[in-house]
């Protein structure tokens, strides 16, 4: 008895001894040794994401009908959008949540997420909870079907598609935003605050250097990589990794940026100017909030009328809201400042652009253009179910159908933006040259270093920042005011 008592107070002692290593071996496994992921899950994956697919296309078709209310030259090219828009919009919601809990992991990786996790059985209960309201959360969007098909049959299909393709994204939502809120309530205090700002300064110091190498010319990105491979032939090969991608933005130290620093100088004056950082996240979250009423109330005047009951119709109402407001505000909240951002990057001369961008620019341009233009051309259903609505309220008419429209283009726009490079990126990795495969594969590894860092808890997270050298630990907690003894305290008590 008292043996087995030994072996588990052991194993206590090498969990904590092992979970400050969890995300720096994440990352070498990830990153420096890139070994070759497990993928137990490949065919329940690809089963998933097939029915969630087709299930997202039945869904779009059942709002054919409202489109084709619109005059028939336009009519028939708003539905087709409409369907390619926002059952694209639910696959690339739904692939988020799939890969989570399905996609391909490293050892390590599996690790380091296990351990910031809730447990299994509490994610399990998250999502049946998420499901449940992302259900409810379709009222509003399935009534429009039911009013503008007469068939009772296309009817039924059409509802039954709805509730099934058409909740991915509520679901994928609400699980998101209460797994926020418990991270949220597990960051509470003072110091607990400053590290999460410390870890989102590490992350956004990453992105800027993934901007940075995607400047550089084709023979510069080939040098800085033979250079960076080079930091990983030593012992302490990640530390030294982590340091060399972020000194060169932490001091005054010349790097790779050298070049294009004008870049970032435009971005720290939008950053430094409050008006334009607080007006667009204002603004971005005016239009989500608009969304939000607006989808609420007509649930509760719809289902009010349906049921007789505004009981009912405030239960409605209430499960809509809470289904699509973390997702909703959140992407259209941050492509509202992309946008921003990228409007003054133009005006500066100093155009931001990913690598794949940078690598196959005519390809990416058309996509965009195609993109943005099938995003607009899916907003006519929305047109025509706000114009019946709100007919006998013209204020409130013209307020919902400029808002909701420009809310829903942001929303679907952030899929199309994230698509485009994805389709440019898997072209560059099938038909490029091996520099441009090799320049893809070290900037997918920073994107890969970002998601660790995120996914990681803030102890794993702190435990990691403390074994930094000393340098650029110093350097990363001067950013949150924060000294290298409340640090060790921090980890020592966790």
């Amino acid at each position: 008895m008292s043996a087995n008592i030994s072996l588990v107070q052991d194993n206590a002692i090498l969990i904590r001894r092992s979970s400050s290593d969890l995300l720096v071996n994440a990352i070498r496994e990830n990153v420096i040794v890139k070994v070759s992921p497990q993928d137990p899950h490949p065919y329940i994956r690809n089963t998933v994401l097939a029915i969630s697919s087709i299930a997202s296309v039945l869904a779009g078709a059942a709002y054919v009908p409202i489109s084709l209310q619109l005059p028939p030259e336009i009519g028939p090219l708003c539905a087709a959008s409409n369907i390619i828009a926002f059952s694209g919009l639910d696959i690339w919601a739904i692939h988020t949540l799939v890969m989570e809990f399905l996609g391909p992991k490293g050892e390590q990786e599996a690790l380091l997420r296990g351990h910031a996790s809730f447990g299994k059985y509490s994610n399990l209960i998250i999502v049946a909870f998420s499901g449940i309201i992302g259900l409810l959360s379709q009222i509003p969007v399935v009534l429009p079907s039911i009013n503008y098909n007469e068939d009772r049959t296309t009817q039924i299909l059409g509802a039954i598609a709805l509730f099934t393709g058409g909740s991915l994204i509520p679901i994928t939502s609400l699980y998101q935003s209460i797994i926020a809120l418990r991270e949220m309530r597990n960051s509470r205090g003072e110091l607990r605050e400053r590290l999460n700002q410390l870890r989102t300064e590490l992350i956004t110091t990453i992105g800027e250097h993934q901007e940075l190498f995607s400047k550089l010319s084709p023979k510069e990105r080939r040098d800085y990589i033979i250079k960076m491979s080079q930091e990983k032939e030593q012992e302490e090969d990640t530390y030294r990794f982590i340091q060399a991608i972020c000194s060169p933005f932490l001091s005054e130290e010349e790097g790779i940026d050298r070049e294009v620093r004008p870049l970032f100088s435009v971005t720290a004056t939008l950053e430094e100017n409050p008006w334009i950082t607080y007006g667009t996240k204002f603004f971005g979250a005016l239009i989500a909030t608009s969304m939000q009423v607006g989808l609420g109330w007509y649930t509760e005047v719809k289902v009010t009328d349906l049921t007789g009951s505004e009981i009912v119709g405030g239960i409605g109402a209430g499960a809509v809201v809470l289904s699509g407001i973390y997702l909703t505000s959140r992407s259209i909240i941050t492509t509202t400042e992309r946008i921003s951002r990228a409007f003054f990057h133009c005006i500066k001369g100093s155009p931001q652009s990913s690598l794949a961008e940078e690598l196959r620019p005519k390809l990416t341009r058309v996509l965009k253009f195609l993109g943005i233009t099938i995003d607009i051309l899916a907003l006519g259903a929305t047109v025509v179910i706000w114009n019946d609505f709100f007919k006998d309220n013209l204020p409130a008419k013209i307020y919902f159908e400029i808002t909701l429209c420009l809310a829903y283009f942001l929303f679907a726009f952030t899929s199309t933006l994230d698509v485009v490079d994805s389709i440019a990126e898997e072209l560059i990795r099938r038909k490029g040259t091996p520099p441009e495969k090799e320049a893809l594969a070290f900037y997918q590894s920073l994107s890969k270093l970002r998601s660790l860092i995120a996914s990681s808890s803030l102890i794993d997270f702190s435990g990691f920042i403390s074994k930094c050298p000393d340098t650029l630990k110093n350097q990363l907690l001067a950013k949150v005011d924060l000294s290298i003894q409340q640090l060790d305290e921090f980890v020592a008590s966790n």
